[in-house]
């Protein structure tokens, strides 16, 4: 019998068969050399190295971390992780001189002392920008266009959240702010008289919702963090869109999703490498659908205000009808962007300073019955009230702020040019300048016992404030909160206004307390500082003695 050929191997056959048979992501994973992977990310992290750290290294000025670019390197990974002990001890150790701390993408030039801060201060924008720091590389999150209304809408998100309000500009739609101080410096400011009476009713009827606490002695506990976002969110709307679609239900906790989702998103793109932002970016940002909705409700609210125009004497009071009218040439849809920029930039700075204030309150019971007077004495009812006549409730929000900044520095500054200061400390292009505000405002140089609360250091023996400069609203070089004075939150004015009366209502309608005092108020993240997210209060109706 004749035997019969060898067939040839099968092993090729069977490698050709077995790949058909895996799906694409098996193939993927199986044959893509991912060690070329690692390469690439070595590469960049060196060239990092190389162009920031060496090229856009200060001069003149101590470098905080260890020696050499490699050094500095891993430096920025520890000032990434734990930023406050990090300008803490700088601050500590450089006595009143600027110092630099290496980041990852460029350096943080620290100044303290007057003098600088003013030269910071009195800079041309063309030179140092805030707006620009906001709109960094690392602040830029997306671009997404939102197909019911044909809009391209960029969401941006900071790195630090205490900017403010005029740095929260979107593309070229208001290039010098002049949009944003006149809607909250000017506009709203005057208009806040006017304005208190409906303010006053939406937090009435949000607090009802909000702190569904019985009339019975039985505490409700609350989480603070997320009823102040709440209570904030509805006077924030007012003010922003007006009456009418504040007071849709739809719109709010569309709003509250949003600022849920940008936040999350924030977040999660500062481990994310910048070629990949607008694939996660637009899965995590549409998800839930809320921002569609938010846009969708703005952009038909304005066409109906710009097709329909009414007479002046009956033009709503809102952000919206300001925008509009300051923005002049622009289209709808460049109204839409700066609109949601007030949105967003409302959203953080005033209920984590709310959320302070309320724990100091329940770990400072003593200072309760003093405030309470002075509400009594004074009134809830007038405007004045609010802001100049009750000097102790201003002095304790002061104090809290000046103890608990949303964020470990201040002032940002994005070096457009090559910056000198007059002492030498030269910063070259791209870096930032800023101030340590945590370290400065709790310098024992500038706040006698300066880490101790003192809820009235800022009024004297007799319960008057010491100075316009001693103010809540009032900016200085120490006093950091509102950013610098020539360039200073223009929305300062509501923000103290609607900061007393939720504190007054606290005060006045209820008891209060920790549910765990052993909850920390607040836990720091890169450079900021935020309310602990497990921080509750027990709460119950004020029993009268």
């Amino acid at each position: 019998m004749t035997s019969l050929p060898a067939l040839p191997s099968s092993a090729p056959m069977s490698h050709a068969v077995t790949l058909q048979n895996l799906s694409w992501r098996e193939v993927i994973f199986r044959q893509w050399q991912w060690h070329w992977l690692a390469y690439v990310i070595l590469a960049w992290e060196v060239r990092r190295m190389v162009v920031i750290l060496y090229h856009r290294s200060p001069q003149n000025i101590k470098i905080v971390g260890l020696p050499s670019i490699f050094g500095s390197w891993l430096s920025s990974f520890r000032y990434s992780v734990d930023a406050e002990k990090v300008i803490a001890n700088a601050y500590d150790e450089s006595k009143g001189k600027p110092f630099a701390i290496p980041q990852r993408d460029r350096y943080h030039v620290c100044v303290s002392t007057k003098n600088q801060i003013e030269e910071l201060n009195n800079a041309s924008i063309h030179q140092v920008s805030l707006k620009a720091a906001i709109f960094d590389v690392r602040a830029i999150i997306w671009l997404q266009k939102i197909e019911s209304c044909k809009l391209t809408v960029l969401i941006v998100q900071r790195v630090f959240p205490e900017q403010t309000i005029d740095g929260l500009q979107f593309n070229d739609s208001d290039p010098n702010g002049s949009v944003s101080q006149n809607v909250f410096k000017y506009r709203l400011r005057s208009h806040l008289p006017m304005l208190r009476p409906s303010l006053q009713r939406k937090l009435e009827e949000a607090l009802k919702v909000e702190i569904p606490v019985s009339s019975e002695k039985a505490w409700t506990r609350i989480p603070v963090q997320s009823v102040v976002n709440r209570l904030a969110g509805r006077m924030n709307n007012l003010i922003i869109v007006g009456e009418e679609l504040s007071s849709v239900p739809e719109y709010f906790e569309a709003v509250m999703q949003y600022l849920h989702d940008a936040t999350m998103t924030e977040e999660l793109l500062q481990f994310v490498p910048t070629i990949f932002f607008p694939l996660v970016s637009s899965i995590t940002m549409n998800w839930s659908g809320a921002q569609k909705k938010v846009v969708d409700f703005i952009h038909a609210s304005i066409l109906e205000r710009v097709s329909n125009p009414t007479k002046d004497d009956q033009k709503p009071t809102d952000g919206i009808q300001w925008t509009i009218e300051s923005s002049r040439n622009n289209t709808p849809r460049a109204i839409v962007r700066q609109v949601l920029a007030f949105v967003f930039g409302s959203a953080h700075q005033m209920p984590m300073l709310i959320s302070f204030v309320l724990y100091n309150l329940c770990i400072h019971p003593e200072y309760i019955d003093p405030l309470r007077e002075e509400i009594a004495r004074k009134g809830n009812d007038e405007f004045t009230s609010q802001n100049e006549d009750m000097p102790l409730l201003d002095s304790f929000i002061k104090e809290t702020a000046r103890l608990n900044p949303p964020t470990i520095i201040g002032v940002p500054r994005k070096i457009l040019s090559p910056f000198t200061f007059k002492d030498g400390t030269h910063i070259p292009t791209g870096n930032w300048a800023c101030v340590p505000q945590q370290a400065l405002m709790q310098d024992p140089a500038n706040y006698p016992d300066s880490t101790t609360f003192n809820g009235f250091r800022f009024v004297n023996d007799k319960g008057v404030t010491k100075g316009s400069d001693s103010r809540f609203s009032h900016p200085s070089w120490l006093f950091t909160f509102w950013g610098s004075v020539k360039q200073a939150c223009p929305a300062r004015f509501y923000v103290s206004m609607a900061v007393k009366m939720i504190i007054i209502q606290f005060l006045t309608r209820y008891d209060f307390k920790l549910a765990n005092e052993n909850v920390p108020p607040a836990f720091a993240w890169g450079v900021a500082r935020i309310p602990h997210p497990r921080l509750a209060m027990l709460v119950r109706e004020r029993q009268q003695v």
